[in-house]
């Protein structure tokens, strides 16, 4: 402010001229005056730049001020006082506490007592659970809902604690600190706290014990944060004045660019803005006048612009950021502070620049360029790079130098990152809490000591015990760490209030990563570690882990056979890999493992020795898991550990997961104790239930039979069978041969079987030796006893598992079962079924269910339910008004036991093996529900395939009601033909081996019988086929078969001829005998898969054989007469030297005539392969050429030489010949040639190329299991990939296997990271629409554009299958909906683009005007919101 103002400087009034000469004595006393107001203009060098003086007889100069400023005045810590108000900006927010940064890179923190007296009050209260009537303590706001990284605040210095040197400031934003002494009017700023919700908004405090604030919910409602509870603190603008009350609004926009004309220092807050004009341009700022002759300086570091872009008398608008009272000295800035940003995003505290370039050098600072948009500040007792170092820095730095930097702090208020150049400081790690457990450093030697090592990682001390030094004890590690050295190592132990840092230099540890368990909190079962050990005793080891956790191994755990001396095998310090077997948090043990195989064989624990197999136990709930439930027991006193797999909730595999999502922690179950593993293994099978409480069943050794049929759960499977745990109460051995798996060939069981199936299993033997071990088999017609009854508890147990989901669930999802009569409206019809809606849930009805009259969009009718997804919370229903009418009237029609009755299938569920049947006749019963199983058996693996999809009228019999009244039967064609379908599917097996044997014999027989085994000549497709290629009708090939009359002995020979991306297949007429060697059988081109390879052939690569049949005949015969004629006269040797020049001459005119001609004859591919050995075309075409005349063996000596030949860079060359060797191996070889090849091929080439490749090549032989295993291969190698997983998918879903094809859906959803659910998820949705049911794809696509509604590329993809497949209804509704998105401009230009090229297509003229008309609104809505946002 300039000093010639009276009123604002009381005391100090200084003569602005003086004309007598100065004297010595005058000059001290304007000196000592002057002193006192030093702080006002310089504090960078304390000097006062006074007034020349005119001296008698000299040229007269223009007059100055005495005191004439050239810096703006600075803050430090020293002047501070408690109850000063400034500006403040929000730099990091964390559970209780938050820091601000204050002007001239000053910082404070702001406690959560401190944010107002109202809000203390509110989290005493939510504390000590003290509740009023009108109060709500739930939900106390966390301090990152009430503040944000970048807001500005105005504060108020509360108090200030100095310590060596070091200041702690805190600051207040209660209002009765910063509005105390002010009396704000209409337009000023002023800080309010919520004091309690009324109806039409919020009364405020502002600091005054007369004059309340009130901030109405409109107003409310455009604060930047919607939570607004009480003692909320608010920076505010005063609307009305009425009395004793005033209207507040919060509006961020309006708030903090809220412009005052008229300026009394004494009232308005921080943050206020002002227009002001320039007046000097100073040094380091700006001096600025506003208001009524105010003057007040604005620093460069608040300036949005550079100093120089600046000039006198120029307007600028400002905003106050403080007062010093003592000076009376008003500091200003020109940033924005709306909206919030936060420049630093990327960098953090003790972040390292390397290239710093110096920007400034000024006496007291330096500023340097960081990044290309950010700045940093360097005080001068940071730039020396040494503590005792006094160079000025205009003398040490040169602008444009680079130097090293770290960053001390982040000064949000400036937009300045705080740095240091201090070596110590800049080298290393600067703080212990920038380290982390089991992060690997670099440290350095410092010094020996006997308990360990001392070493320096950057700025911090650590310490290395002697037990981790090294992998093997050392008898003298001084010797091997010297003072100085450099060693890598591990942080094992962080204490950063102790200032402890403990790592280990144990290069087994270092180098090795593992999961890291530093506390108990971080231990679970299973969870494979390292760990070092610490005592030896007979009972077992101690073993240290990181951080502060230790664990347990008993001796019974530290190997697969007993160890009596451990002393002997193991020893103090060394490194162990261990699992953990148990955590007990209320002991704080962790018990650890050595044996980390076989997790499961182990015998249980004593504890669980006390529970008894076959006894039903009441069991408390203590965690819920992905895996099941961890129970507890209480027996005689003891809390006895147990466990519940998830496949031990139901016999329903299929809802199992659904199941354990009812449970929660505290729940009590009663469980049957089933099995003692680990620890005791409980179920709730219900069919293990029954068979436990039911006499009929055979519970012990003895019992067992020969013949004895009782349920099991599969254990476990392996190539040559399954293991089962039957509900026999000893230790029992089960086991089922493969061949006694199943009724029909099983390749792999894993395709059929999962591990915690219910299976019903007879016994075939019982070992009389000392093990008690039995042989079952699970073959459906070995254990089909009573097929109906078997049928009947299946329903019933899943019905049963229905009711349970119901119970547990919530909302209208608990009152509904199937059969209810409920009212949905209408939402979309299309011709895959309609979308409705049913109180707030989703309904489907399948086209099937829609009736002869198909409902209306929007009207509201009556609909039965057929099936509840309680995980989705979907519903499926019937809109078919006869079966409405029908089933309400018939709805007290009770079925009886054993009535026959014939109906249709309304309803299938594959997945859980269900089926519903409305009754058609008798009509009495017409409309009335009955629940079969689609198969006879829960060992039938295949269901009924003899039945046709659209056969759905049935006859069925009552077996069974329920108590709530559900009617169940079974189908009487499963039960009168029930092994029918086995016999069908077995031969149709055994005649693909037939088929794959008479192929094979077609190779190998004689030329008798070619005739009937060759593939038709006039049929080239079948010729490509042997190659995995079928050439389909939009391919890009044409097939060219030119026919001449049959000659006895001509034969027709095919030769595919690819150019570029067309085939050619040309049939040429050659002779037997001059085609094939005489011991070579004389079969048709088999043609060649060249697709499979990577390959593109040139012109000439036919696939044939090249060459001229008159010189083959010639040089064979010339061999004959070699050996016959060793001594041969001179005519003869004549003759052969002519012949031999002739047929020079014919080798040159070839190459005369074309360079690109192609090899003939076994010696030209000899000498193309030496020329070009790196080419893979050039072996392929070499391969054909055997293959051209079946000499198999030939073939694969070439592919064998060419892997050898290339070299080990040509990765894609070498994988091409691998391709077309498993081609061969395919259609020629036998399984163990190809497997052989196969494994040769994945170990030297990407596995990941060479299995996808050998999927397509089964798949498009008809080799589909083998393809299948490929597929699932490929699914537990590449799990993360996600286009493994779409075509495995593909693969099922183009061989008509869709359940299959939808359960790989849901394990690409588990496996694939989730920021890859959406692509997934909409890629199966296409499938679903080109293979599957498009109703499915339709509701797959809603969820994604409900969850993902600004993914452009969804929209799109689910309107063109809706195109694709005809849907022009829904298509069009799509669109209208796309309309109303209100994304970006660039976002929705092509898909209104995309809508008008719909409607050209599919619609009117009418109708495209009603999309430019969508356009023109959605546009008029974009420019309508432009000036809102402008005046904001």
């Amino acid at each position: 402010m300039a000093p010639t103002a009276e009123e604002y400087f009381p005391r100090g009034k200084a003569k602005s001229t003086q004309k007598a000469t100065s004297t010595t004595t005058d000059n001290k006393k304007i000196d000592k005056d002057e002193k006192l107001f030093v702080n006002i203009f310089s504090e960078k060098d304390g000097k006062i730049i006074k007034k020349k003086k005119k001296s008698v007889g000299k040229k007269k100069v223009s007059e100055k001020p005495v005191l004439a400023i050239k810096y703006v005045p600075s803050l430090n810590y020293s002047q501070l006082k408690e109850g000063m108000v400034m500006g403040a900006v929000v730099s990091e927010v964390s559970d209780y506490n938050i820091k601000v940064s204050l002007p001239c890179h000053l910082t404070a923190s702001l406690s959560i007592a401190n944010i107002s007296s109202i809000f203390t009050d509110f989290l005493r209260k939510s504390t000590e659970d003290i509740k009023s009537e009108d109060e709500d303590l739930s939900d106390v706001p966390s301090l990152d809902q009430l503040f944000k990284v970048g807001q500005f605040l105005v504060v108020a210095i509360s108090s200030i604690k100095q310590e060596n040197n070091k200041y702690e400031v805190s600051v207040s934003t209660d209002p009765k600190l910063l509005m105390a002494t002010r009396i704000p009017d209409v337009g000023d700023l002023c800080m309010a706290s919520v004091i309690s919700k009324e109806d039409h908004g919020y009364i405020m405090d502002i600091g005054s014990k007369t004059i309340r604030g009130f901030l109405p919910n409109k107003a409310a409602e455009k604060h930047w944060t919607k939570t607004i509870c009480t003692g909320s603190v608010i920076l505010c603008v005063i609307t009305k004045k009425d009395g004793g009350a005033v209207t507040l609004k919060c509006e961020p926009g309006k708030v903090y660019n809220n412009l005052k004309s008229e300026v009394n220092l004494h009232n308005v807050l921080p943050g206020t803005v002002f227009n002001a004009k320039i007046n000097t341009v100073l040094d380091n700022g700006l001096k600025v006048q506003f208001g009524k002759d105010l003057s007040g300086y604005v620093h460069k570091d608040l300036l949005p612009k550079s100093l120089s872009d600046y000039d006198i008398d120029a307007q600028i608008n400002v905003r106050l950021v403080h007062v010093i009272p003592t000076m009376n000295t008003v500091l200003l800035s020109a940033r924005d502070i709306w909206p919030f940003t936060n420049q630093f995003s990327d960098v953090k505290a003790g972040s390292l620049f390397e290239n710093a370039t110096i920007a400034e050098v000024n006496k007291n600072d330096l500023i340097l360029t960081l990044t290309n948009s950010l700045r940093g500040y360097v005080s001068a007792r940071h730039a020396q790079t040494d503590h005792n170092a006094t160079q000025p820095l205009k003398e040490r730095y040169k602008i444009g130098s680079t130097v090293r930097a770290r960053a001390l702090g982040l000064d949000h208020f400036s937009g300045q990152v705080v740095c240091t150049l201090h070596k110590d400081k800049v080298q290393g790690v600067t703080k212990i809490d920038h380290l982390k457990i089991g992060e690997k450093v670099k440290a350095e030697v410092k010094q020996f000591k006997p308990e360990g090592l001392e070493v320096k990682v950057g700025a911090v001390t650590g310490f290395i015990p002697t037990l981790y030094l090294s992998d093997v004890p050392l008898k003298h590690p001084e010797k091997k760490f010297l003072p100085g050295d450099k060693i890598d190592c591990k942080v094992i132990k962080v204490n950063p209030e102790r200032k402890r840092l403990h790592l280990t230099s144990k290069p087994y540890m270092v180098k090795n990563e593992f999961s890291i368990i530093s506390s108990i909190d971080e231990a679970e079962e299973g969870v494979i570690t390292e760990g070092v050990v610490a005592k030896i005793s007979k009972a077992g080891l101690l073993i240290n882990l990181m951080g502060e956790a230790r664990g347990w191994a008993p001796a019974s755990e530290l190997s697969t056979e007993p160890v009596e001396f451990p002393e002997k095998i193991f020893w103090i310090g060394q490194s162990v890999k261990c699992r953990v077997k148990a955590v007990n948090p209320e002991k704080n043990s962790i018990t650890l493992s050595l044996v980390i195989n076989g997790a499961n064989t182990k015998p249980s624990g004593k504890k669980g020795s006390l529970l008894k197999l076959g006894n039903f136990y009441k069991a408390q709930i203590l965690k819920v898991t992905t895996k099941g439930l961890d129970v507890e027991v209480n027996e005689n006193g003891v809390s006895i550990g147990c466990r519940i797999p998830v496949y031990h909730l139901s016999d329903n595999l299929s809802l199992a997961s659904n199941i354990l999502e009812c449970y929660k922690e505290g729940d009590d179950i009663e469980a049957l104790c089933f099995v003692h593993e680990v620890i005791p293994i409980l179920t709730l099978k219900p069919s293990i239930c029954q068979a436990a409480k039911s006499s009929n069943c055979v519970h012990s050794w003895e019992s067992i039979s020969v013949g004895s049929i009782l349920p099991a759960v599969v254990k476990s499977t392996a190539k040559i069978g399954i293991f089962m745990n039957l509900p026999i109460w000893e230790s029992v051995r089960c086991f089922v041969p493969i061949r006694h798996v199943s009724n029909f060939y099983v390749d792999s069981i894993q395709d059929i079987i999962e591990e915690g199936q219910t299976l019903m299993v007879k016994v075939l033997e019982k070992s009389e030796s000392g093990k008690k071990e039995i042989l079952g088999t699970t073959n459906v017609e070995e254990v089909n006893v009573n097929s109906s009854d078997s049928t009947v508890e299946m329903v019933q147990n899943l019905l049963g598992d229905f009711h349970f989901l119901r119970s547990h669930s919530s909302g209208k999802l608990a009152k509904l079962t199937i059969g209810d009569k409920i009212t949905a409206k209408v939402k979309e019809l299309t011709d895959m079924g309609a979308i409705l809606e049913a109180g707030g849930l989703m309904a489907l009805a399948p086209a099937s269910n829609l009736g002869s009259e198909k409902p209306v969009p929007g009207n509201k009718i009556s609909v039965i339910v057929l099936f509840i997804d309680y995980q989705m919370g979907v519903l499926e229903v019937s809109c078919d008004q006869s079966f409405v009418k029908k089933h309400t009237e018939t709805k007290d029609e009770t079925l009886e036991v054993d009535m026959s009755v014939k109906g249709d299938i309304i309803l299938s569920r594959t997945q859980h093996n269900l089926q519903i049947v409305s009754v058609t006749e008798p009509t009495k019963f017409a409309g009335c529900l009955v629940y079969i199983s689609d198969i006879g058996h829960m060992n039938d693996f295949l269901g009924d395939t003899d039945m046709d999809a659209s056969e759905k009228s049935i006859d069925v019999q009552i077996k069974a009601l329920t108590e709530k009244g559900e009617v169940i039967g079974v189908n009487k064609a499963n039960v009168k033909d029930n092994n029918k379908k086995r016999s069908r599917t077995t031969s149709k097996s055994e005649g693909e081996r037939k088929e794959k044997r008479r192929r094979t014999d077609s190779i190998t027989s004689n030329a008798d019988s070619k005739k009937e085994n060759l593939p038709d000549i006039k049929q080239p497709k079948s010729l490509l086929k042997l190659f995995g290629q079928e050439t389909k009708p939009d391919n890009k090939a044409s097939v060219k078969v030119k026919t001449e009359p049959k000659k006895k002995k001509d034969r027709a020979v095919v030769v595919p001829e690819v150019t570029d991306t067309k085939m050619e297949v040309e049939e040429a007429t050659v002779k037997p005998e001059e085609a094939m060697p005489d011991n070579v059988e004389k079969i048709s081109d088999p043609g060649w898969d060249f697709s499979l390879t990577g390959v593109t052939l040139p012109a000439w690569g036919k696939v044939s054989i090249w060459g001229d049949e008159e010189e083959s005949d010639l040089d064979e015969d010339s061999d004959k007469n070699d050996k016959e004629k060793k001594h041969i006269s001179k005519k003869e040797a004549k003759r052969l030297r002519r012949e031999e020049e002739k047929a020079a001459e014919m080798q040159e005119d070839k190459i005369i005539q074309g360079a690109n001609a192609p090899p003939q004859t076994e010696q030209e591919f000899e000498k193309l392969v030496a020329s070009s050995p790196n080419s893979s075309l050039v072996w392929i075409q070499f391969m054909a050429h055997y293959l051209q005349s079946c000499q198999y063996d030939q073939a694969r000596a070439v592919a064998k030489r060419a892997v050898d030949r290339i070299n080990f860079r040509e990765e894609n060359e070498r994988l091409n010949i691998y391709l077309a060797w498993l081609n061969l191996e395919n259609a020629y070889g036998t399984q163990e040639s190809l497997d052989t090849v196969l494994r040769d091929a994945v170990q030297r080439n990407d596995e990941y190329k060479v299995y996808s490749q050998m999927a397509d090549i089964f798949n498009k032989s008809s080799k589909f299991l083998e393809a299948e295993k490929i597929y699932k291969t490929l699914a537990k190698k590449f799990c993360k990939v996600k286009e493994v997983w779409i075509r495995y998918g593909l693969f099922y879903f183009t061989n008509s296997r869709m359940e299959e094809g939808r359960f790989v859906f849901t394990r690409a959803l588990q496996n694939l990271e989730a920021r890859e659910a959406a692509d997934i998820s909409a890629k199966f949705a296409q499938i679903e629409f080109k293979y599957g049911d498009t109703e499915r794809g339709k509701t797959m696509y809603e969820k994604l554009v409900s969850s993902y509604p600004r993914r452009v590329d969804i929209w799109s993809s689910y309107a063109d299958q809706l195109t694709r497949i005809g849907d022009v209804t829904a298509t069009r509704a799509l669109y209208t909906r796309i309309s109303t998105l209100g994304l970006q401009a660039k976002k929705m230009k092509p898909l209104f683009a995309k809508w008008l090229e719909f409607e050209t297509s599919y619609g009117t003229d009418e109708q495209q005007g009603e999309v430019r008309s969508a356009a023109l609104k959605y546009l008029n809505s974009k420019t309508s919101e432009e000036p809102t946002d402008a005046q904001s």
